[in-house]
């Protein structure tokens, strides 16, 4: 409930009790308004650490834009962690015979 009062800039909508949210399992604690207006000289949570997608439909871009722009750069998320997704990353690129970035 306390999420429907977030600011909603770059929405077209405002956030509605009851609407599907996605965040950050390590960023949990943290404030919701400190994840939403997080930037980069907050080091205790990383940008896109929680996310309200106005459609169904988008909750699959929604993970794909927090896995892109808030894994890497969350200091929440043990290094362990960091490491074992860049292993199974590099190994599924390297069995489909593409190129390892």
């Amino acid at each position: 409930q306390t999420d429907t009062v977030l600011p909603v800039h770059g929405r077209n909508r405002p956030i509605a009790l009851g609407q599907v949210g996605i965040r950050c399992q390590h960023c949990k604690d943290i404030s919701n308004m400190a994840l939403v207006g997080s930037n980069n000289n907050n080091r205790s949570t990383a940008q896109n650490a929680l996310s309200y997608p106005s459609f169904i439909s988008g909750i699959y871009n929604t993970v794909q834009q927090m896995y892109r722009l808030h894994f890497d750069q969350c200091p929440r998320i043990p290094d362990e962690l960091k490491a074992r997704v860049s292993n199974l990353k590099d190994s599924h690129t390297s069995n489909r015979g593409g190129r390892k970035q």
